[in-house]
């Protein structure tokens, strides 16, 4: 009897010696008896060491020009290969006669729970010199011989495997290796093969203290570098229509691999399958994606998982190898195209049924978002690659693993779906909506085409002020209206004068920067706006040479009946009527949006008891129609202006105002009123109120009906959020 040495079990944990860089203790090895008349060379097994994939790389690629024919993106794929169907189906074909001198057995007995394995060999094999298959037993029974094929990610010299196979509750694997048809492989004289297995997570040692199976933490190595600087702990939101890839730490990897990656400039993205199984659950998709990474580090000893990225049949996307969210390094996945291309892989085998559409749309969206970080726009641009036979040749900017080498992957179902998955990815790139639909259509709509945004702010309140007087009266004006900056309730009647600007002085003083526009624009009359408890007459002093005009009252409402009374003198079309209370006794917000109109001023009154005598005697003075702001009751038989809260009033305002579509609308947030304030003197669009970091629904609809060419916040970003006012341009997107 010959034995032959079998690699049992890699724990993830092995991870604490890998990192390190040190060279691998040996581990024990598990001695399975064979038939003595299987000529098997002894097999010395230990961890193999980690390295860079500096060990690995390629000759440096000579500069290629693509012929003009490629990169047409015609519909019609130009690069589909042919590729000779090397799979032992049949199980009679695989299933080994014992004596049988050209076939090789490999086996390993398997921990319970969900494993990755794999048929390794050491000393390197000739890509199509053998076949491989497996089967595993599960509570004494053998399922069905099942080939698999070798990664080809690396040199033929060089440490090779199988593609990850993955199990679960199975007790036994056996592997056959066969000399493939043609060829004259010796099998027996291939060196150190050997069937090696991995957990997908840290479990108890179930084969006894004699085994190598050991339970090891997955640990953070001390003095560990980490690539993606600012993605530790949280998904990375790629920006690409909604796509979030889970970084390294969030699903268990760890943050550095411990070695240095090289970093590439990459043309292309290379798709693959796992060509493992299909059958893992939504719930053991991450641990079975942990597996693959300990296969391919700990294994294969590639220092890290070959692929950028995987995805899941579910849909969810993996950081792969280290730094990959954040820069392009080399890796591991396509040999030829290692140092020039990115690898995605989806966990599963796609030869006889394509990924679900969830997981390719998922794969569309990875790509176009590394196609916009490469710069690629066109999925069919040619690239070179060194590829699979030696000499290199073109293959398109989106390519199957197949179109580098010799292999099936990523399975033919999948490959056959390529040109529909470059056409997505294409018009991704290209900003537009488009995905795969549930009958395996590609859907696509036109990029929205956001319109335009401005934002009129300064550092403070008063430097806003003075942002929209330098807009609205770039060539001067004859009046300024100054307000208390710290009073709003007698501003709010303020926002119906449109002569000059409304800016902002205190009870201690005119900041200089307003004095200073105040002579710009060249002004000869100043009107405060409030009485001498908010604006003492020594303010004036900061003012000389100016005529001096006071609207100030006993109270708001009387301070609200002399603005009025000084706009509209005689008559007016309108007569708005405003909350002069509101919740916390500082006014109503309702009372901003009535500058959106032209024609009329604003009136207080107090909810329930609507306006007092003077204002209703003024009100009928003025003869216009009035309407009532908000949803308050406040004047008797006025029309109601109101929503169902300050948001959806200013829309009522704003149709009520501009009765044809504007072609420009302002952003005013709406429970700070001071901006609003002065937003009055603007004229050209209405104002609608939003919160500061979100956009209310009833805005987002009257802007996608009317459609503005321009959308401009009123404030710095602490009133209006850079993404509330880009949600605001696209709900406004033509």
């Amino acid at each position: 009897m010959r034995r032959l040495s079998i690699v049992s079990l890699l724990s993830v944990g092995a991870l604490a010696a890998a990192l390190a860089l040190q060279p691998s203790t040996p581990s024990t090895a598990t001695d399975l008896v064979l038939p003595s008349d299987m000529d098997v060379a002894p097999a010395t097994v230990s961890i193999a060491d980690i390295h860079g994939m500096e060990d690995i790389a390629e000759a440096p690629m000579e500069e290629k020009v693509a012929p003009s024919e490629y990169g047409t993106g015609e519909s019609e794929d130009p690069f589909l290969v042919e590729v000779e169907q090397r799979s032992l189906h049949n199980a009679s074909e695989v299933v080994p006669e014992e004596n049988e001198e050209s076939v090789l057995h490999v086996a390993s007995d398997l921990p319970s729970g969900v494993v990755i394995a794999g048929v390794v060999f050491e000393d390197g094999i000739k890509e199509g010199a053998v076949t491989i298959a497996y089967r595993s037993e599960a509570d004494g029974m053998w399922s069905g011989w099942t080939d698999v094929e070798l990664e080809d990610a690396v040199a033929e010299t060089m440490t090779q495997s199988t593609n990850p196979i993955y199990l679960e509750d199975a007790s036994k694997i056996e592997a056959v290796v066969k000399a493939a048809p043609g060829t004259d492989t010796d099998v027996q004289a291939l060196g150190n093969v050997h069937v090696s297995v991995v957990y997908t997570e840290t479990q108890e040692n179930e084969l006894g203290s004699d085994s190598s199976l050991k339970k090891v933490d997955f640990k953070e190595q001390p003095g560990a570098r980490a690539v993606n600087t600012g993605v530790r702990g949280a998904s990375y939101n790629t920006g690409m229509q909604g796509l979030n890839i889970l970084s390294r730490g969030e699903y268990g990897l760890p943050w550095s691999s411990g070695w240095t990656p090289e970093a590439i400039r990459p043309q292309g993205v290379v798709i693959h399958h796992t060509a493992s199984d299909n059958s893992y659950s939504k719930a053991s998709a991450a641990a079975t994606v942990k597996g693959i990474w300990n296969f391919h580090t700990n294994v294969n000893g590639w220092g890290d998982v070959g692929y950028h990225f995987l995805v899941d049949r579910y849909g969810t996307v993996y950081e792969g190898r280290e730094g990959s969210l954040t820069g392009f390094y080399e890796g591991g996945h396509a040999y030829g195209a290692n140092t020039n291309t990115l690898g995605i892989s989806v966990v599963g085998n796609f030869v006889y049924e394509e990924p679900p559409y969830v997981a390719q749309n998922s794969v569309a969206k990875l790509a176009a978002w590394l196609f916009k970080r490469i710069g690629i726009e066109d999925p069919y641009k040619g690239i070179w690659v060194q590829g699979q036979p030696a000499g290199g040749r073109w293959i398109p900017a989106l390519s199957g693993h197949r179109d580098v080498g010799g292999t099936e992957c990523p399975g033919q179902a999948f490959y056959d779906k390529l040109p529909r998955l470059r056409k997505v990815v294409a018009s991704l790139v290209k900003g537009n909506n488009a995905w795969i639909d549930g009958a395996g259509n590609v859907q696509e709509t036109p990029r929205a085409v956001p319109a335009e945004g401005g934002r009129l702010s300064g550092a403070d309140r008063d430097s806003t002020a003075i942002a929209i007087s330098q807009a609205r009266f770039p060539s001067g004006a004859t009046t300024a209206y100054l307000v208390n900056r710290l009073s709003p309730v007698d501003a709010l009647a303020a926002g119906v004068v449109k002569d000059g600007p409304i800016l902002f002085a205190s009870r201690g003083g005119v900041k200089p920067e307003t004095v200073n526009e105040m002579r710009r624009l060249g002004v000869s009359k100043v009107v405060m706006v409030g009485g001498t408890g908010v604006l003492p007459d020594s303010l004036w002093n900061s003012l000389p040479g100016v005529s001096r005009v006071r609207l100030g009252g006993t109270d708001r409402f009387d301070t609200a009946r002399r603005v009025a009374s000084y706009v509209f003198p005689t008559t007016s079309a309108a007569v708005y009527v405003a909350d002069g209370l509101g919740v916390n006794g500082v006014g109503s917000a309702d009372a901003l949006v009535a500058a959106n109109a032209e024609d009329g001023p604003i009136l207080l009154a107090k909810p329930g008891v609507g306006l007092d005598s003077a204002s209703a005697s003024l009100a009928s003075k003025l003869g216009g129609k009035r309407y009532q702001l908000g949803s308050v009751s406040l004047a008797a038989g006025a029309t109601s202006l109101g929503g169902t809260d300050r948001y959806s009033t200013s829309v009522a305002s704003a149709r009520h105002s501009y009765p044809t579509k504007p072609s420009i609308v302002y952003l005013v947030r709406g429970d700070v009123f001071m901006d609003g304030v002065a937003s009055g003197t603007l004229t050209d669009g209405p104002r609608l109120l939003t919160e500061t970091a979100s956009l209310p629904s009833s805005v987002c609809d009257y802007l996608k009906d009317v459609k503005p060419k321009k959308v401009v916040a009123l404030g710095g970003t602490g009133a209006v959020s850079d993404e509330v006012l880009m949600k605001a341009r696209m709900c406004a997107s033509r």
